[in-house]
């Protein structure tokens, strides 16, 4: 009986700790789902998703790019023939027809046929969606309702989403980043030449499909530890230590309940005397107002952060803290010196360290230098409130979508917690 239980309890753990490292991932395809044509490939997902390539020098694609990282799945039925001059691919859902030898995907060459609700419809290169449901956007700050009044004074504008009253969805991820193949699989520039690499999603009115073939190919999905379903506290402050066990002492005497503590950026320093000139702040050497972005803690709000730490443990509090991490490490941090040695800066220039997400080497510095000692001290989880420039060094990679891969796969790597993450939408293939 005894061997029985643990058996029991080891499976259970091994579940667990499998599903919190999260899904695997395959980026390589099911061969019999694959077929050649020449300098194109197509390869049959599901009966209702097909990927569509052409490359000038018939050499594709194998590795996951920043949105498609599953494309081992189990090969739907489907068949192909050669008919004349055409390749012709037949699943359940749709017909390809691509003419042979004819090069690249045109309207010429290439069109998809399919019936949706009992009407025949066909798809070609630059047939404009319009019946798209749109998706969502990737920030609604200075919207008053749908409209923008910081800067354009225009509707709210979605993006493209999934969904169609078409009964289809093409993702064009031609131009898109790829991953690597390392243990923390990292983001790389695609090769340089003339290419094409479509997704064509064909589902009709059937939702549930479209959604259940994103997801085998882009990932699942993840399950937000069950306190973020609480209640949370934030509001732009400069609270300090004691005034916030004040405002959870109130949560208790009031018998309402405290699930997530968010503690905005007056955590770190903001602000000192040196930084004003002629009663302006100055910038920092990134070009950013200096103090916006900060990785020490303001002594003078909390004194012992340990210590308040520790009693937000012993209150069963999720601590989530603010970063606007732009700015890189300047010379008035505490972890200057060790993140300055770490990139072959030498300290004693007092030049700042860039904050350059998609360098491998900087990201890994970055966590074990400055983040994993204070998540060590209690810090649950992070808001990565990103407000500056929409690029990296990496064309093509958004430091929103990046910096929410980092930060979250950072988590479930190490395996210690279901990873959470506070931050702004960075576009498909963030849902991961």
């Amino acid at each position: 009986m005894n061997r029985i239980k643990q058996i029991i309890i080891f499976s259970f753990a091994f579940l667990v700790s499998s599903f919190a490292c999260g899904q695997e991932y395959n980026p390589v395809a099911n061969q019999d789902a694959v077929i050649k044509s020449g300098n194109a490939r197509f390869t049959v997902l599901t009966p209702g998703l097909i990927r569509m390539e052409w490359a000038e020098d018939a050499v594709f694609e194998d590795r996951a790019s920043l949105v498609f990282v599953n494309r081992n799945l189990p090969t739907p039925e489907f068949r192909k023939q050669k008919k004349g001059k055409w390749l012709r691919i037949n699943t359940d859902k749709f017909t390809v027809k691509y003419k042979i030898g004819s090069g690249s995907f045109t309207d010429k060459n290439l069109r998809i046929e399919f019936e949706d609700d009992g009407t025949q419809n066909q798809w070609k290169p630059g047939t404009v969606n319009k019946g798209n449901l749109s998706g969502t956007i990737k920030t609604l700050d200075g919207f008053d309702g749908t409209i923008m009044r910081w800067s354009t004074k225009k509707p709210i504008a979605l993006e493209p989403g999934i969904l169609s009253r078409d009964g289809w969805v093409l993702i064009d991820d031609t131009v898109k980043p790829l991953f690597d193949n390392s243990d923390w699989p990292w983001v790389v520039v695609r090769p340089e030449k003339d290419r094409q690499d479509f997704y064509f999603f064909c589902y009709g009115s059937d939702y549930k499909a479209a959604l259940k073939d994103f997801i085998s190919v882009a990932g699942r999905i993840a399950l937000p530890p069950k306190f973020a379903f609480g209640t949370w506290w934030s509001r732009y402050w400069e609270y300090t230590d004691w005034e916030l066990r004040e405002l959870v002492d109130e949560f208790e005497i009031h018998d309402v309940p405290l699930d997530v503590l968010v503690v905005d950026m007056d955590w770190h320093i903001t602000t000192k005397p040196e930084w004003y000139k002629e009663g302006k702040k100055i910038k920092d050497q990134a070009g950013e107002g200096i103090g916006w972005t900060g990785f020490t803690w303001n002594q003078n709000y909390f004194p012992d952060p340990k210590k308040f730490l520790q009693w937000t443990e012993e209150k069963y509090l999720k601590v989530c803290m603010n970063l606007h991490p732009a700015s890189g490490i300047q010379p008035h941090e505490e972890k200057y010196p060790e993140m300055a040695e770490a990139m072959e800066i030498d300290p004693n220039t007092k030049n700042y360290v860039p904050f350059d997400i998609v360098n491998k080497n900087f990201a890994e510095n970055f966590m074990s230098n400055v983040l994993h000692p204070m998540e060590a001290d209690g810090v649950d989880f992070w808001w990565l409130d990103w407000q500056q420039w929409s690029t990296t060094n990496i064309p093509g990679v958004n430091p929103t979508f990046y910096l929410n891969y980092v930060f979250f796969s950072d988590m479930e790597r190490r395996n210690e917690k279901r990873p959470l993450i506070f931050h702004r939408y960075g576009g498909l293939g963030n849902h991961r």
